[in-house]
C-alpha cells in the first residue's frame, strides 16, 4: 500500500512484467478492455473517493476518472450493447460509452440494495444482464440493458458467497463459483440468470 505502482504490463505473452504508475494506490480488483473505444477500464476499492476508476488506451499511463460510488469491485465491457459496467459495493452499477464519464445504470441502487456487486456478466443470445453479490447469496437480473433490475436469490447455496462466474454461449448458462462455511466450494448454474442449482461441491 501507499505506492503508485498498481498496474504491470506484459510485451512477451507474460514471460515479464513491468510496473507502470498509476495515478491512485487503491487495490484494484477488476479490469476490462474495448476493442471498440480502444481502452481500459480499472475498477478499485478502499479510495475513500469518488476517483476509484482509471483508464488508459495502452496500459502504461493512467488517467483517474470521477465516478458516483467511491469503491467498485466489478469491470465489464458489453460489445452488444457498446458500454461498460461497473459494480460498486453499495449497490450500485455504472455504466459509460467512453470509459470516462459514468452515470449509475437504470433502477439498480434502488432494487440491489444490500449487495456489495462481485461481478457483472452479460448473454447476448439472451440479452441478460447479471449482477452478482460478492457477499451475498443474492444477484440482480435485468433484460433491458439495465435499465430495470430484479433481485434473485441463489437458492442453490448455502452461506455461499460468489466470487467468480462466466456466461458459457456453447453450453447456454451462466455460471458462478462461491465460496461457502469452512473449505468447501460451489459452482452454481443458471439457463435463464433467475433459476440456479448446484452443479458441482468439492474440498480443495
Amino acid at each position: 500500500t501507499g505506492t503508485l505502482l498498481r498496474a504491470v504490463t506484459s510485451d512477451d505473452g507474460g514471460a515479464t512484467w513491468v510496473n507502470r504508475t498509476t495515478p491512485t494506490s487503491n487495490t484494484f480488483y477488476g479490469i476490462d478492455y474495448s476493442p471498440t473505444l480502444g481502452i481500459f477500464v480499472a475498477t478499485a476499492d478502499s479510495g475513500g473517493t469518488s476517483s476509484c476508476v482509471m483508464t488508459s488506451p495502452t496500459g502504461v499511463t493512467w488517467s483517474s476518472r470521477t465516478t458516483v460510488s467511491a469503491a467498485h469491485y466489478a469491470c465489464q465491457w458489453v460489445p452488444e450493447l457498446g458500454k461498460f459496467f461497473i459494480g460498486s459495493s453499495n449497490a450500485r452499477i455504472e455504466e459509460s460509452t467512453d470509459g470516462i464519464n459514468w452515470t449509475t445504470t437504470g433502477d439498480s441502487n434502488s432494487v440491489l440494495t444490500s449487495m456489495n456487486i462481485g461481478m457483472i456478466l452479460y448473454s447476448a443470445s439472451l440479452g441478460i444482464l447479471i449482477a452478482s453479490g460478492q457477499d451475498t447469496t443474492t444477484c440482480g437480473w435485468s433484460t433491458n440493458g439495465g435499465v430495470n433490475w430484479t433481485k434473485v436469490s441463489h437458492t442453490a447455496l448455502s452461506g455461499g458467497k460468489t466470487r467468480a462466474g462466466c456466461w458459457s454461449p456453447e453450453l447456454g448458462k451462466f455460471f458462478l463459483g462461491a465460496s461457502s462455511t469452512g473449505t468447501s466450494c460451489q459452482i452454481i448454474d443458471s439457463a435463464d440468470g433467475k433459476n440456479w442449482k448446484l452443479t458441482s461441491l468439492t474440498t480443495p
